[in-house]
């Protein structure tokens, strides 16, 4: 995943963030406390780019991209001449993507453009243009109970922890 991540940056430049579902690949907080970031989170905050996830079960907020795969396998499995090595497969989704950014009408674009007539005329937002301090730390809210505990689940055992009580 870091060396693609690092290809597209390569070649389009560093974005000031980026949009993810909850997978390992892309985030380890979700890791049931085992580490810290993983390679992609670490370059991220190395190149002061904002990582924005998905919130857990909110399937919409990742539409965008399953729709674009949909559209791209509709697009693959309509070709007369089905790829039988990854060479003939990377031939063919290079010019879906050619076809996808810069023939293919949109009709959320002005003028039905395609993305790219859309894309490469927009100002680009630089890494590091919004605040996002380099922290490890998370912020929790937890609530104490009325017995003045609070309970947390650390490598999968609940701890309750006594903090007193208002009198």
């Amino acid at each position: 995943m870091l060396t693609s991540f690092r290809t597209t940056v390569a070649t389009h430049g560093i974005p000031a963030s980026t949009l993810t579902d909850n997978g390992m690949v892309y985030t380890a907080r979700f890791a049931g406390g085992r580490g810290g970031r993983n390679g992609l989170e670490h370059e991220l905050r190395r190149l002061h780019i904002v990582q924005k996830n998905s919130r857990p079960n909110h399937l919409t907020t990742c539409g965008k991209v399953e729709r674009f795969q949909q559209t791209m396998k509709k697009w693959l499995h309509a070709q007369p001449v089905q790829p039988t090595t990854i060479t003939d497969l990377q031939a063919l989704l290079d010019a879906f993507v050619e076809e996808y950014n810069y023939r293919h009408p949109h009709r959320s674009l002005p003028h039905r453009a395609p993305p790219a007539a859309l894309y490469d005329t927009m100002p680009k937002t630089l890494p590091g243009s919004s605040p996002d301090p380099d922290t490890h730390d998370r912020i929790r809210h937890d609530r104490i109970d009325n017995a003045g505990s609070v309970t947390l689940r650390v490598h999968g055992r609940l701890h309750h922890i006594g903090i007193g009580r208002d009198a």
